[in-house]
């Protein structure tokens, strides 16, 4: 049978283990969270720099459609700056 000493290391042992592990898991589920928090970030970032790009993109496309058609067709207008 073991001795009492034996038996408060052993115990020791089993809760230190079992202290570690949760102290494991919380640092695991700690890093999800902010691995999680960081990626909604950049979700929005990349959202809001698409919707820039895509907005600037279809103002080009219609500026240069409207630049082709004076092109064809330019009209005289009196110079307003010198």
């Amino acid at each position: 049978m073991l001795n009492f000493g034996k038996k408060m290391i052993i115990s020791l042992s089993v809760v230190t283990a079992i202290a570690l592990s949760s102290s494991a898991n919380s640092q695991t589920t700690n890093e999800k969270q902010e691995l999680s928090k960081a990626k909604s970030v950049l979700d929005a970032y990349t959202n809001v720099a698409l919707a820039s790009y895509s907005e600037t993109l279809d103002n080009a496309k219609a500026l240069k459609i409207a630049i082709d058609k004076f092109a064809k067709n330019p009209t005289k207008t009196k110079q307003i700056f010198r």
